[in-house]
């Protein structure tokens, strides 16, 4: 292998390396992204549930 074709292999593997790594990002946001909506979500819930069970004769 020659030193040219050794950097051009180093280059295409950095260019897949990249691309492997910006997919990672993209897919990291988006559950980062998921998260947050279900834990925004599951506090509204709770919030709902307090207000309901609060309200019963029994919990009084």
């Amino acid at each position: 292998m020659t030193v040219e074709t050794w950097h051009e292999s180093l280059a295409w593997q950095l260019g897949v390396t990249r691309e492997s790594s910006r997919e990672l990002v993209r897919r990291s946001r988006a559950l980062i992204e998921e998260n947050h909506r279900l834990l925004d979500e599951n506090y509204r819930l709770r919030q709902q549930r307090a207000s309901i069970v609060g309200s019963t004769p029994a919990h009084r």
